[in-house]
């Protein structure tokens, strides 16, 4: 009934899946370090950021998920990053950080436990019996702002 009720009226839940890598498991990568954003105004498919341990190879690893304040989207790593000799690292993700929707200077990355806000798109009936699992259910969800 909830994924009815969710469609019929149009409202976002928060999901977080447990195969997700940084959505309540421990990354992919190393992540160590307090990461955050370096710098105001980026926009693009990559994201500078600093606080991570020095000449770490695979901070974050492709795959990898995160927020950051000031933008209302689950960022996903599309490339292997390494932090450099100061704990500078370029973080390639997707989808692209819009125009006017800039992370927040020295915003700190949320890796574990990352989560989404979505809108269920469309839904599938499902079969169950009395004490049986759910079986044939099929959701699309939307990531909303």
């Amino acid at each position: 009934m909830t994924i009815e009720d969710l469609y019929n009226t149009g409202a976002t839940c928060s999901l977080s899946h447990y195969l997700l890598p940084g959505s309540g498991l421990a990354a992919n990568g190393s992540g160590l370090g307090s990461p955050k954003v370096n710098g105001g105004g980026q926009s693009g498919t990559s994201l500078m950021t600093y606080g991570w341990t020095a000449s770490e190879a695979g901070v974050m690893k492709a795959g990898d998920c995160f927020t950051v304040p000031g933008c209302d989207v689950l960022f996903r790593v599309t490339a292997d990053a390494a932090s450099d000799g100061s704990g500078l690292s370029t973080i390639t993700i997707e989808p692209p950080i819009v125009s006017g929707s800039s992370p927040t200077n020295s915003g700190a990355l949320t890796i574990a436990s990352a989560t989404l806000t979505a809108v269920v798109l469309d839904y599938g009936s499902a079969t169950a019996g009395p004490d049986e699992f759910i079986g044939g259910l099929q959701v699309t969800f939307k990531e909303a702002p």
